[in-house]
């Protein structure tokens, strides 16, 4: 049996992962999910494969079909975005339609709506949530032409001579060394990188949930933490490293540092190994100290993406974040002392946010000494507490997907607050010098940063949906 995985085209860089999707003019991260999946088809001895990534090299549809079609498949699969869920479905209906091939995808939409989806009649299978078994045991019914026994598949929903199935959810996956590696050799890591950082690049991911209940926050499968060995990163970072020649890797865990042990535990044997890359993740302020901050250093950490959102504890509270402003300024300042940049995300469009409060953002964001700051404007996402919370104050649509507040001036006011942050924290001399320093080390990025800053302000001014231009 023959499967082609693939990511679709856009024509402009955007990442697609199960929680997120975003506009993305300097980044352009491999698809980890897909990765992973094609593991679990490599794995199949009974089945062959090709997993191609269209999002590079501005590819576009033609070659996607003619690629497919060559290929002539039983199975295509991809995943969807949140916010590109529109431009990827006409991309599959027009694949599905030219192509003689099953369908299946994945993605934190059609996971929570699978029903809906599956009426699109170009859909034949939907992963729900953590894909990796779901989709191993389709593959076994697929070989065999077992399809009355799909119902006995947890985690899957399908279409059944037009019947609509939705399964009960598999639960989640324990033992993530069960999972086979991800397929990176398929794709072309020379060309993935993030922003101010380095080739060649991947990403990898060494836990699976998140604890923490921030209302704003689209989680990946689920609460529970579920971490790979640190045996089997390991054995993952000496075959990038090593047999890829990669040099720069981010992990993608939703809070690499919230397990103190594990974080050791990984950066003393990388350190033991002597495997030489550097590296990023994401974090929250009160999951570092000095210990944790030390040893990531030593182990290669470059830069930390922080969770920061807010210099105000009411807005933190509102969000539900869990942590003190304290906690915030402290992390900075360990941060700082152990040479690690700091990448950090705030957010504004809290009910009751204040320009009061907003103004206390403002000032400690200057006063931390981060390297790089984005500003997001609040969305509740579907699934999440803020969108059940803010129900009566939003506009949702699924198809054509919508996701707006009703009263305009909610998104006027956090557009004029995006103006001045921005303008507030790059245009001092204090930032204006940081900046010169990245211009000199990596120009090709400063030169894109500014033009996708202007194209944000002049061509973007009307949009609600900001993370996906």
């Amino acid at each position: 049996m023959k499967v082609f995985i693939l990511n679709l085209p856009n024509k402009a860089p955007i990442i697609r992962r199960f929680k997120c999707s975003y506009n993305a003019p300097l980044f352009l991260l491999p698809p980890i999910e897909l990765a992973y999946l094609a593991g679990v088809t490599k794995d199949n001895d009974k089945v062959e494969y090709i997993f191609k990534d269209y999002m590079l090299n501005g590819a576009g549809m033609e070659d996607v079909i003619y690629d497919i079609n060559k290929y002539a498949p039983k199975l295509i699969v991809t995943i969807v975005g949140i916010e590109s869920i529109d431009d990827d479905l006409l991309k599959i209906k027009e694949i599905r339609e030219r192509v003689d091939s099953k369908v299946l995808i994945m993605g934190y939409l059609p996971s929570i709506y699978p029903g809906e989806f599956l009426k699109m009649s170009f859909i034949d299978f939907i992963l729900m949530n953590e894909p990796e078994e779901t989709y191993s045991e389709l593959l076994k019914h697929l070989i065999k032409e077992t399809n009355q026994k799909y119902q006995m598949i947890k985690g899957l929903a399908f279409r059944n001579n037009g019947e609509i199935i939705v399964n009960p959810w598999r639960e989640r996956i324990e033992d993530l060394d069960s999972i086979p590696i991800p397929d990176r050799e398929s794709l072309k890591n020379n060309n993935y990188s993030e922003p101010y950082f380095g080739k060649p690049f991947t990403t990898m991911l060494y836990s699976r949930g998140c604890p923490f209940t921030c209302n704003y926050c689209v989680r990946t499968y689920g609460h529970k933490v579920v971490y790979h060995s640190s045996s089997r990163m390991i054995k993952e970072l000496k075959e990038v490293v090593a047999k890829q020649k990669i040099t720069h890797v981010r992990f993608m865990d939703d809070t690499f540092t919230i397990n103190k042990h594990k974080v050791l535990e990984l950066c003393n044997e990388i350190i033991k190994e002597k495997l030489n890359f550097n590296w990023v993740c994401l974090s929250r302020p009160d999951t570092i100290d000095n210990e944790i901050a030390i040893k990531m250093k030593e182990a290669g950490c470059q830069r930390v993406y922080l969770g920061i959102e807010s210099g105000s504890q009411k807005v933190l509270d509102y969000y539900k974040k869990g942590c003190q402003v304290e906690d915030i300024i402290k992390t900075a300042n360990i941060l700082n002392k152990c040479h690690i940049e700091i990448f950090g995300f705030l957010m504004t469009g809290a009910i009751n946010e204040t320009d009061d409060d907003f103004k206390k953002s403002l000032d400690m964001i200057k006063s931390i000494n981060v390297d790089f700051v984005v500003l997001d404007l609040l969305m509740p996402y579907p699934g999440t507490d803020l969108f059940d919370e803010m129900k009566e104050e939003i506009e949702f649509s699924l198809n054509p997907y919508i996701l707006r507040f009703k009263d305009s001036k909610q998104h006027a006011v956090m557009k004029k607050r995006e103006v001045l942050f921005y303008k507030s924290f790059y245009f001092n001399i204090h930032q204006i010098m940081k900046q010169f320093y990245y211009f000199l080390k990596y120009p090709k990025d400063s030169v894109k940063a500014s033009y996708a800053m202007l194209r944000h302000f002049i061509g973007n001014e009307g949009k609600q949906h900001e993370k996906y231009i």
